[in-house]
C-alpha cells in the first residue's frame, strides 16, 4: 500500500508560507536582474490569474510531445530525474516545497536564473518558443517541473513529469519589450505525493527588447534599470494562447507568443 500524505503538513506549510512569501518577494528583487510582480512586491490577483490560466493550458502535452501521456504530478518525476540531476546539484527536503533539487552554484554560477542565463530562446518544429539550455542536463529542469526562488536557498526546481518547450508565463505588448517568468509551482511533493499549494508564489518577470529575444546571449539584454522595468511592465499584458472554439480553429493552444506578438 502506498503511503498517504500527512494531513497535518499542509496546515504547517500554510503557516510557514505566510512569512516565507514576504521574504521571498523581497529577495526576488535581486535575483536574475530584477523582476516585476504587479503593483506590489507580492502575489496579486492579476499575477495569480495569469499563472492559473497558463498552468491549465500547459497541463496538456506540448505539440512537440503529443505522445507524452504523463500527468505533471505523476510520482515518477521523483525517480526519473533524480539520477540525471544528482551530479549537478543536491536533492533536499524543503519545509515549504517538499522534495526539490538545488543546482550547485559552482556549476551554474552565482548569477544563475532559470530561462535567462546559460541558454537562449529558439523555435521548435511547431514554432513554439523553446528554451535551449547550454547545460547537458538542461533537457530536464527547463522542460519539466517548475522553478521557485526560496530565500536562503536560491532558485530551486520542483519535479514535474509533463513536457513543455518551456514552463514560463509571458507578457507581450506594443511597447517594444517582451517579458517572461518561470511559471510558479502549484503543488509540492510530500511523502511521494503531489499536494496543492495554498498560495501561488510570485512570478518574477524579466524583460528585454523584442529585438534581442532570440539572441544567443539573451541574458546580456535583460533590462536591469528599475524605471525601464516598470515601463516595460506597463506596456505589456499577460499572454494567453488562443483556444479552440466551436466553429473555429481546432489548432491546439499555443504555449508561447508568435513572432507577430514579439
Amino acid at each position: 500500500m502506498m503511503p498517504m500524505p500527512n494531513p497535518e503538513k499542509p496546515v504547517l506549510r500554510r503557516t510557514l508560507w505566510a512569512s516565507a512569501l514576504a521574504m521571498t518577494a523581497s529577495a526576488l528583487v535581486g535575483c536574475g536582474g530584477g523582476g516585476y510582480y504587479g503593483e506590489a512586491q507580492a502575489p496579486n490577483a492579476a499575477v495569480q490569474y495569469d499563472v492559473q490560466v497558463q498552468a491549465q493550458a500547459q497541463a496538456q502535452p506540448a505539440p512537440a510531445a503529443q505522445n507524452d501521456a504523463y500527468e505533471d504530478t505523476d510520482p515518477s518525476a521523483l525517480t526519473e530525474f533524480r539520477e540525471p540531476l544528482a551530479p549537478y546539484g543536491a536533492w533536499v527536503e524543503d519545509p515549504n516545497y517538499g522534495t526539490i533539487w538545488v543546482p550547485n552554484a559552482t556549476v551554474v554560477g552565482a548569477d544563475f536564473a532559470p530561462y535567462q542565463t546559460a541558454g537562449h530562446w529558439a523555435l521548435d518544429d511547431a514554432d513554439e518558443w523553446i528554451w535551449v539550455s547550454d547545460y547537458d542536463w538542461g533537457y530536464v529542469p527547463f522542460h519539466y517541473g517548475r522553478w521557485v526562488w526560496i530565500g536562503g536557498t536560491g532558485w530551486s526546481w520542483i519535479p514535474g513529469r509533463a513536457y513543455a518547450p518551456a514552463w514560463v508565463s509571458w507578457r507581450v505588448g506594443e511597447g517594444g519589450y517582451i517579458g517572461w517568468a518561470p511559471m510558479p509551482p502549484t503543488y509540492y511533493w510530500g511523502n511521494g505525493y503531489a499536494v496543492g499549494l495554498w498560495i501561488v508564489p510570485p512570478a518574477p518577470y524579466v524583460f528585454c527588447s523584442s529585438e534581442y529575444i532570440f539572441h544567443d546571449h539573451v541574458a546580456g539584454y535583460v533590462v536591469h534599470d528599475r524605471g525601464t522595468i516598470a515601463a516595460a511592465a506597463a506596456s505589456t499584458r499577460p499572454y494567453h494562447g488562443a483556444t479552440p472554439s466551436v466553429g473555429g480553429s481546432n489548432a491546439p493552444r499555443r504555449f508561447s507568443p508568435t513572432m507577430r506578438d514579439a
